[in-house]
């Protein structure tokens, strides 16, 4: 691993844990696609919760389709803000897409969505995460998106 700031070219899925804390600055929307994919083969081993956060238009659902096609999901994601949910089905793990929001109150959801993280093999992400906060678990792994500049992304993982 060199280090400094890490460029997607020098992830490789070994080293995502160590990346775990670390700033991706004006990633064009095909690394950050790429970064998803990477992201979606490694938690295709275990299940994930997954926060997304970041203002309108930063790319949250191209974010989930990256993660989609690292599970190996080729169904054609899209944004749920309308459904409140989506569901994709790969060989070993389901897609769970969440998008709390036009949610009005969460109590139209809470249930499901425990039963949702309770689920062994699965992978759950949360566009608009802050507003389920207080109900996803201490080991979420938050995704902050922001705008670089019309085709730029920077990514924080934490």
């Amino acid at each position: 691993m060199r280090y400094g700031t890490p460029t997607l070219d020098m992830v490789e899925a070994s080293e995502l844990e160590y990346l775990m804390i670390q700033r991706f600055q004006g990633l064009t929307l095909t690394q950050f696609k790429r970064l998803a994919a990477q992201l979606g083969r490694k938690y295709k081993q275990r299940g994930a919760i997954i926060g997304l956060v970041g203002p309108l238009g930063t790319g949250k659902t191209t974010f989930v389709k990256g993660l989609a096609q690292g599970l190996g999901i080729s169904a054609n994601v899209v944004s749920p803000t309308f459904i409140l949910i989506g569901s994709y089905k790969g060989a070993h793990y389901t897609l769970y897409h969440i998008d709390p929001y036009r949610l009005q109150k969460l109590t139209q959801l809470k249930a499901y969505l425990q039963e949702l993280l309770q689920q062994k093999y699965a992978v759950v992400a949360v566009e608009w995460a802050t507003k389920l906060k207080r109900l996803l678990p201490s080991d979420t792994i938050w995704i902050e998106l922001r705008h670089r500049d019309q085709n730029k992304r920077s990514i924080k993982l934490s």
